[in-house]
């Protein structure tokens, strides 16, 4: 029996259901911790756990013979951004990116800063906006990513780097997107690749106040990818906390029975890439680069929280090709990056010698 999905066969089915249930039911709501967690406490004491999802209710150690109805959960928020940073010298514009764009919340993992995360965005986390917590060790992202899936109080969770800026297109909001994307396990969003405009200084060099989305303008064309052995861009998610398992991948998530993820086309995804780009209505800016001198002192992070080092022959075929076609579509989201910036503050100052650390 499939449970019906967004519609109003699926309020018929979970009020008659709800009318008459097996046994006593736990109502879980915004969960602190783990899902599976509360499943077994509440199977302790011979309940049914109400699923998130479309997955099965537990009773006992047994899964019972027939589905059981999801539940809506009520989150605290509707959109939530995670990432993972280790001395990331342009934070602080990211994080007012992400408020200006429509997240209600980010959480960032601070993989050994020199100097902590929680230190350079004191006012952001006392007015609630900001979570940190740190994080030791190498290629800590999947661990990272899945640790906060289980535990987020959000619909929606956008998985992406300190040099990735979700970039909706036809509105300012991108909490406005995703109600399509409901029925879906998660969204694929393309990548749109920027290269260094020719600088060879941090774009701040001689300008303190300029921005990361001001300052680099110009990307390569749909089909380039990082990686030389595909022909399409990667893509970043955006999940359904409910409906995703965990993160093998920065890129993508295993999904629960059922789910899955698809581009803003409706196209199943089922690998790293999808071809052809999609960035019709959203699209990642990817400024993977900037200037030859971040590049430099990212070489020196000896990749950063990827635990990949970063090579010469990268930054050549990355501005052979990222350089061509001009796109700036963000600009508008400039005045409100500056206002938020102005209104909570942070730390702005040059770690660049504080990364070879």
């Amino acid at each position: 029996m499939e449970i019906p999905d967004n519609s109003a066969a699926l309020a018929q089915h979970l009020d008659a259901w709800m009318q008459n249930p097996p046994v006593p039911i736990a109502r879980v709501h915004n969960l602190p911790g783990s899902y599976l967690d509360h499943e077994i406490e509440a199977a302790r004491s011979g309940q049914v756990v109400e699923c998130c999802g479309a997955g099965n209710a537990r009773r006992g150690p047994a899964r019972p013979s027939r589905p059981m109805p999801p539940v809506i959960v009520k989150f605290n928020h509707y959109l939530a951004a995670c990432a993972i940073a280790r001395d990331e010298l342009d934070l602080l514009e990211w994080v007012a990116y992400q408020f200006a764009v429509g997240f209600e919340h980010v959480h960032i993992f601070d993989n050994e800063s020199v100097v902590p995360v929680a230190d350079r965005l004191k006012k952001w986390i006392a007015d609630g906006r900001v979570t940190t917590e740190r994080i030791k060790g190498r290629c800590q992202q999947n661990r990272a990513y899945t640790s906060f899936l289980k535990r987020a109080d959000a619909r929606w969770v956008a998985f992406i780097d300190i040099d990735e800026f979700v970039l909706p297109h036809g509105t300012d909001d991108l909490k406005t997107l995703l109600p399509a994307y409901e029925p879906y396990g998660g969204l694929g969003v393309s990548w749109a690749t920027f290269g260094s405009g020719g600088r060879i200084e941090r774009h701040c060099a001689a300008d303190p106040s300029a921005l990361v989305i001001e300052s680099y303008t110009h990307k390569g064309p749909p089909t380039f990818s990082v990686n030389p052995k595909f022909m399409s861009p990667y893509y970043k998610s955006i999940v359904q906390t409910v409906r995703a398992r965990g993160c093998p991948n920065p890129h993508f998530f295993n999904y629960r029975q059922g789910h899955f993820a698809v581009n803003e086309r409706g196209v199943r995804l089922r690998s790293l890439v999808h071809a052809p780009s999609a960035t019709d209505l959203v699209q990642i800016n990817h400024y993977m680069t900037k200037s030859l001198e971040d590049w430099r002192l990212k070489q020196a992070r000896r990749g950063g929280a990827s635990g990949r080092a970063r090579t010469d022959e990268e930054w050549k075929r990355i501005e052979a090709a990222c350089n061509a076609i001009e796109d700036t579509r963000i600009l508008r989201f400039v005045p409100k990056v500056r206002a938020l910036m102005a209104e909570f503050g942070g730390d702005r100052v040059d770690m660049g010698p504080m990364a070879n650390a």
